[in-house]
């Protein structure tokens, strides 16, 4: 009886703990990623400016990510294409002083759309964004992540340093009554200012 009462409470156990498991949020290094192919390919495709940098002269002509990024079920796979990558050292203005934030998405001058990166050390979270002329300070968002994984080729970054990294994840937004699904998938390259 001993052992059906063990067996019993170990399963219950297990079960209990692997339910609501969160999805890792530590980074995983891939110093080969510079090398992967998905990255050589952005070489010969257009960069996706955002609204207030120039297009002539621009260090950043060669694209920076190849993300494929949709928050909404009824976007265009060419939509959810149009996205570039930023990063930058956080000088302790968005947050934490010394975090990389690394920024995919566009701005198009009235609204932006897409999903940061916030790296502290090992760990990572992400924080998708939609911002129009009007938002609405009433609504309160929560996210769920279903799964993500980030890939860098390092661990530590600095100001002038060149970024190379793979995203995936899915995560769910609740605002009010409406649920909203942010998935992405692809490779970005950046250099960090």
């Amino acid at each position: 009886m001993k052992i059906i009462i063990f067996s019993f409470f170990l399963l219950f156990f297990c079960y209990c703990s692997t339910k609501d498991k969160q999805p890792s949020n530590i980074l995983i290094v891939d110093k080969t990623l510079r090398e992967n192919f998905q990255i050589k390919k952005l070489n010969n495709q257009r960069e996706v400016f955002n609204f207030y940098e120039k297009m002539n002269n621009d260090t950043l002509r060669k694209k920076t990510s190849g993300v494929i990024y949709q928050s909404y079920k009824d976007e265009s796979l060419e939509s959810s294409k149009m996205n570039n990558c930023r990063s930058l050292i956080d000088d302790g203005f968005f947050g934490q002083k010394g975090n990389l934030i690394i920024i995919i998405g566009s701005f198009n001058g009235v609204g932006s759309r897409g999903f940061n990166i916030v790296l502290n050390k090992s760990i990572y979270t992400i924080k998708p964004y939609l911002s129009e002329c009007s938002p609405d300070p009433k609504n309160k968002k929560t996210y769920k992540t279903i799964y993500q994984e980030l890939v860098l080729d390092k661990l530590k970054y600095k100001s002038g340093d060149s970024l190379f990294g793979k995203i995936k994840f899915k995560i769910i937004e609740q605002n009010m009554d409406e649920k909203k699904e942010h998935i992405a998938e692809g490779y970005f390259r950046s250099l960090v200012k």
